[in-house]
């Protein structure tokens, strides 16, 4: 299966119950959908954030950044890692780059991130997030896996949509479809601009850490506060792995799923649990806005 040995080289136990709230791995491109034919490039952020307080998270360079576009039964692949710049965004390090799109068709954009240690959470999280674009009028291939081994899968077009729709999405792991997953979901604020900059030099760092450090505490105040009412809502799959939900207003939507990997050493030499996250983000257009005359 495409991906299968870079991403899970060890065996892998499904979590059904518990919930993660270990942020929510990003890729956002700087439109969801391409319609202009002289368009030939699409600029997109990675990165790591906490999407309802806009609050982004320190993301190392990932592992692998891909590219697929499916033709018929072909599935044209492309490796963009090592074009990758690093940026801040949402207050946090990230990457950026600029993809070419040489053909109309539907583009899988999907980052694999390395496994990071969370001392707030006392373990590791890695991060498998895709969003797909559709460039010049193109819907072929917006239904098929992308072959990373835990993924979730679209079973709505995942573009095109209006606020008020609901989307159904199934996930899978290994290729099969996993009953009674906990799948969380949350909406990127739109209070929160992406904010993205040139790399941050040395000389400057420790005094971003600091604001950084004030700012975490701020959200932390904040989710506290909204404790009786979190802003992760969840749902759980069915027995073949689909779930349902409706998306109240526009803007980027996130479906994550979870599942432990084999425990892995801290910094301390002591092994801690790895948690695998796969996301996927879709836009909900304001049609209302939209079909206004």
């Amino acid at each position: 299966m495409l991906f299968a040995r870079l991403l899970f080289t060890t065996t892998l136990l499904v979590t059904l119950c518990a919930p993660a709230f270990a942020g929510f791995g990003l890729v956002l491109p700087s439109t969801p959908a391409v319609d202009n034919p002289e368009t030939g490039t699409l600029k997109i952020l990675l990165g790591a954030v906490e999407p309802f307080f806009g609050q982004g998270i320190a993301l190392e360079r990932p592992q692998a950044f891909t590219a697929l576009r499916h033709s018929g039964e072909t599935v044209d692949r492309s490796e963009h890692l090592s074009v990758l710049e690093e940026t801040t965004a949402y207050g946090a390090r990230g990457w950026t780059t600029e993809i070419a799109l040489p053909h109309p068709g539907v583009y899988h954009f999907i980052m694999h991130t390395k496994a990071g240690w969370v001392p707030e959470q006392n373990r590791f999280v890695q991060y498998i997030t895709s969003t797909q674009v559709p460039v010049q009028g193109s819907s072929e291939g917006w239904d098929k896996p992308v072959g990373t081994g835990f993924e979730i899968v679209p079973l709505s077009r995942p573009f095109g949509l209006c606020a008020g729709m609901g989307f159904t999405g199934q996930v899978l792991q290994d290729g099969k479809p996993l009953p009674g997953a906990l799948v969380d979901i949350t909406r990127l604020t739109t209070s929160v601009k992406p904010d993205v900059k040139p790399e941050v030099k040395a000389d400057v760092k420790a005094d971003a850490k600091q604001e950084a450090k004030a700012e975490a505490a701020k959200q932390d105040a904040r989710a506290r506060q909204n404790a009786a009412f979190l802003p992760i809502q969840q749902v759980k799959t069915d027995s073949q792995g689909v779930f349902t939900f409706g998306c109240p207003v526009p803007g980027w939507w996130a479906f994550a799923s979870s599942m432990s990997g084999d425990p892995l050493q801290d910094p301390e030499g002591k092994l801690k649990p790895l948690e695998i996250k796969t996301v996927l983000w879709i836009y909900m257009d304001d049609c209302k806005t939209r079909t206004k005359r």
